[in-house]
């Protein structure tokens, strides 16, 4: 059970990541080529939205299906040297929440917008902010898993 909602949970955190790509690029072209707003642009930030609220539903179970790894942790200075128990309950958490809460602003601040040249400006910030932080927490993840 543990080991599907892993998958599920790196899965949707992988969707996610390749849809901000192609809204980056779509934000990047319709500044450059001064395209219109189309219903895909649209669209797509509602798509990351949904995958990382469900993200967060997998994230908090996997959280608390693997609660007994960090109640061995007694105080600060045992949290600061395991690291990898502050990577997921802190880190990791951290980094996917501030990506939601982006994703939230982005996507009711550019679905207000008339403009399209100030759309696609907005979408590549927030957007571009979101990617960031997805790939730095897979990137952080997979070095994790490596033995750096």
């Amino acid at each position: 059970m543990s080991e599907l909602i892993l998958k599920l949970h790196i899965l949707s955190s992988i969707i996610p990541s390749i849809l901000t790509l192609i809204i980056i690029f779509r934000s990047i072209k319709g500044i450059m080529l001064k395209n219109e707003i189309r219903s895909i642009d649209q669209k797509l930030p509602l798509f990351v939205l949904v995958f990382l609220y469900l993200q967060l539903a997998l994230g908090i179970l996997l959280y608390f299906i693997h609660i007994d790894d960090y109640s061995q942790i007694e105080n600060a200075d045992q949290a600061v040297t395991a690291i990898n128990t502050r990577f997921w309950a802190l880190e990791h958490f951290l980094m996917m929440f501030f990506a939601l809460v982006l994703s939230h602003i982005g996507f009711i601040y550019s679905k207000n917008l008339k403009s399209n040249l100030r759309f696609h400006k907005k979408i590549l910030l927030f957007y571009g902010l979101i990617c960031i932080l997805i790939m730095t927490s897979l990137t952080l993840n997979a070095l994790r898993h490596s033995g750096f």
